[in-house]
């Protein structure tokens, strides 16, 4: 019902009750309900098993994360006080890879 229509006409009646659950009317009810308990255990499972999951994960991702800080990060000096290390381009780095491990291009 839109706003419009229930300024005009009020408040929706009220829902009828629903009637109590008889396994005489419904004769696959408690087949039903067997049914909805197995898929509401097998539910509970999955989310546990999500949630350690998620657990795990964020447990690795916090030790990352320490591990991280307590490493010293990489300074602009080169071992010595005062002394700033120069700027390598990538081609700079792969020579100083290949002469360090003996492989000439």
């Amino acid at each position: 019902m839109g706003l419009f229509r229930r300024i005009l006409v009020g408040s929706s009646p009220e829902p009828p009750p629903v009637a109590p659950l008889n396994p005489a009317h419904d004769p696959n009810l408690l087949a039903r309900l067997d049914n909805l308990e197995g898929a509401m255990r097998a539910l509970k499972l999955e989310w546990e098993n999500t949630y350690d999951k998620i657990a795990v994960r964020l447990g690795r991702l916090a030790r990352m994360k320490q591990q991280l800080e307590r490493q010293e990060p990489p300074g602009p000096t080169n071992g010595e006080e005062g002394k700033v290390q120069e700027a390598h381009t990538p081609g700079d780095l792969l020579r100083q890879a290949r002469a360090r491990y003996g492989r000439p291009r």
